[in-house]
């Protein structure tokens, strides 16, 4: 969702009656779930807990840094912020907000995420350093300096503990990642480029790839709930 986004209606279908709630901070992200409570993040930043019936606010706190990406695939909330980490939160429990388990997935920040069964799967930005020599009569520095590029692992953690697994190289660079809906163990990694690798994440030794001819960067990717 685009984080210039000011004002956010939430509008839901109950009983044929419409129920509609309005945000007027920016939204930067919202998990996707179809269960009667969903989770959302603003720019102030905050993270909310929404009634999926009713759109009232059930929970909402501020947090460290913003979220960039959500995912409420069972009782608990997975989140990414900008600052790289995934953080694991227990709306039950009563400092829910600064999450049970915390992993620091990618030092540039987290560009995808997705959960398939107990498993975890993020992508994100690296830092690449070169050294640049100023020369000078008298002394000759050495400049470090820190240029974003795309990690070339996809992170893999377990999702009742947020425990790293062993990652999926991918060298290329990972700019989005797919579940394969009929194959929920194994993942569709493409790059800008449009090289795709559909990996199983059970085992990593099967491997597909295919190049989508583009005379352009790819600037989205998605799937087709008919795929095999």
């Amino acid at each position: 969702m685009e984080s210039t986004v000011r004002l956010l209606v939430i509008i839901h279908r109950c009983m044929g009656r419409r129920n509609q709630r309005s945000i007027g901070d920016p939204v930067t992200a919202m998990s996707n779930n179809t269960t009667s409570m969903f989770a959302l993040a603003t720019g102030r930043p905050e993270l909310m807990i929404l009634n999926s019936h009713t759109g009232s606010v059930v929970q909402r706190s501020p947090v460290s840094s913003v979220m960039t990406h959500l995912l409420y695939p069972s009782t608990h909330l997975v989140s990414a912020s900008s600052d790289g980490y995934l953080r694991l939160h227990d709306p039950r429990h009563a400092r829910w907000q600064d999450g049970e388990s915390v992993a620091r997935a990618h030092v540039g920040g987290v560009q995808g995420l997705e959960s398939s069964g107990n498993y975890i799967y993020s992508i994100g930005l690296g830092t690449r350093y070169y050294r640049c020599r100023i020369a000078s009569s008298k002394l000759i520095p050495i400049v470090r300096q820190g240029r974003p590029h795309p990690d070339p692992l996809v992170k893999v953690y377990d999702i009742r503990t947020l425990k790293p697994l062993p990652p999926l190289p991918f060298a290329s660079g990972p700019a989005f990642i797919n579940i394969i809906p009929k194959r929920p163990s194994t993942l569709a990694i493409t790059s800008h480029q449009g090289l795709v690798n559909i990996v199983d994440a059970s085992n990593p030794t099967v491997n597909e790839f295919y190049q989508v001819t583009t005379c352009a960067d790819l600037s989205c990717s998605t799937h087709s709930t008919d795929c095999l």
